[in-house]
């Protein structure tokens, strides 16, 4: 149903964070088998990693259950992984190249080859790139000091304070933040994807929402 496969995993992330917050079982379980079905390993990632922390951080969850929960997710994380990756086309990228290029699709090859391009020329620490051929490779960190140096990776940095700020008494906004920047990583698509960005911060803010004000003003 998603037509972008860049903004797939912020969607299910969201969704995921936001019924766990409402505490609306059905369609968490809806949202987590449908993601499963979407086939991207971002989604994957992104799913592992916010539930893990969500099951750890609850204090409403007892140890025995943290223990054997995290254990479930890590155990069907492994398991859908291993299936994408021992099907088309990945299977047949294990086979020519290597296991890291089928998990991160060539990232970590494109990384070196325009990095290996970088001179003083083309590239100012500062600014970004100045005549290198800009070319996302989807792996945030790297993409934004690429395109736009050390000025603007301070630039995104305080933007994601100044969001922390916001939400940091609230652990359910704080773990979705968490996992949004770890999965862009990886990823990337967070900040060059207006909707990714869009939603993100409208889920943060829904979640850092105080749950009395909510109750007097429910259309808030």
């Amino acid at each position: 149903m998603l037509l972008s496969q860049g903004f797939t995993p912020f969607f299910y992330l969201s969704a995921t964070v936001l019924f766990w917050y409402m505490k609306d079982k059905k369609m968490l379980i809806v949202t987590i088998l449908i993601s499963f079905l979407s086939g991207v390993k971002g989604v994957y990632l992104a799913e592992f990693i916010a539930l893990t922390l969500i099951v750890f951080y609850d204090k409403n969850l007892s140890k025995a259950f943290k223990i054997k929960g995290i254990l479930v997710l890590f155990f069907c994380f492994t398991t859908v992984t291993m299936v994408i990756l021992n099907i088309s086309p990945f299977k047949e990228l294990i086979k020519s190249d290597r296991l890291l290029t089928a998990i991160f699709s060539y990232r970590i090859e494109y990384s070196k080859e325009l990095i290996s391009l970088i001179t003083k020329d083309n590239f100012n620490y500062l600014i970004g790139a100045t005549g290198i051929e800009k070319v996302r490779l989807e792996m945030q960190i790297i993409d934004i000091f690429l395109f736009f140096g050390i000025i603007g990776f301070a630039v995104y940095s305080y933007f994601i304070y100044g969001i922390y700020k916001i939400i940091k008494k609230k652990y359910l906004a704080v773990i979705l933040l968490l996992t949004v920047i770890i999965t862009s990583i990886f990823i990337g698509n967070l900040f060059y994807i207006p909707m990714s960005s869009l939603l993100i911060v409208l889920t943060l803010l829904c979640l850092s929402k105080d749950e009395d004000f909510i109750k007097i003003n429910p259309i808030a």
